[in-house]
């Protein structure tokens, strides 16, 4: 974890071996990475914040995923990259209960509502809306859940109904699921990482 003063892990949340967490604008003051509760961040994940990550609450993620909220500056290539800096003006927010396949990857400033699944190797670079399956590169939305027929459909589709609020979503979650036991020797780099 660099800068590890503005980085902020909810209630019963795991961080898999060899991940790496940074917060590139250590300055500041209050947490510009927010993991919420019930998390599973996978091995080998990367997160790299602008201004700003926010990982809602029960989101599940894969080996090898990552979150890039900033990149080096590259306007000047008689400048070594570096040292020109990183960029320091993206959002990236997460909503509850995602799933993150293997090495998928969310870039620049981008929302993902709750509820979604984001397929192994997709590359997310545009905003997605909740209860949505998105596969590719770029990511794609293929699916949607629809609640009126309590199932996942072709997307788009005209008479699609909305899920419940991310609010109203969280509720039931804690309702129903409360606080899962994590499989930690899934987290560990090796059997003797487990005590």
């Amino acid at each position: 974890m660099v800068g590890i003063r503005r980085i902020f892990i909810g209630r019963n949340t795991v961080i898999g071996a060899r991940s790496w967490l940074n917060v590139n604008d250590r300055s500041g003051s209050g947490p510009a990475l927010k993991i919420g509760n019930h998390c599973f961040i996978g091995q080998s994940n990367f997160i790299t914040v602008g201004e700003a990550v926010e990982i809602g609450d029960y989101c599940l993620t894969g080996r090898g995923c990552s979150f890039i909220g900033a990149t080096h500056v590259y306007e000047n290539p008689m400048q070594p990259y570096l040292s020109t800096g990183v960029t320091s003006s993206h959002i990236i927010r997460v909503g509850a209960n995602c799933f993150f396949g293997l090495g998928a990857q969310v870039i620049g400033n981008i929302s993902i509502g709750h509820g979604c699944v984001i397929g192994a190797g997709a590359v997310v670079r545009a905003d997605v809306p909740p209860f949505s399956l998105v596969v590719g590169n770029p990511a794609r939305v293929i699916k949607r859940f629809d609640f009126s027929r309590n199932r996942w459909i072709k997307w788009p589709d005209s008479s699609y109904v909305e899920g419940p609020s991310e609010t109203d979503y969280v509720a039931h979650l804690q309702s129903t699921a409360g606080a899962p036991v994590h499989h930690i020797s899934a987290a560990a780099g090796v059997f003797r990482d487990i005590l």
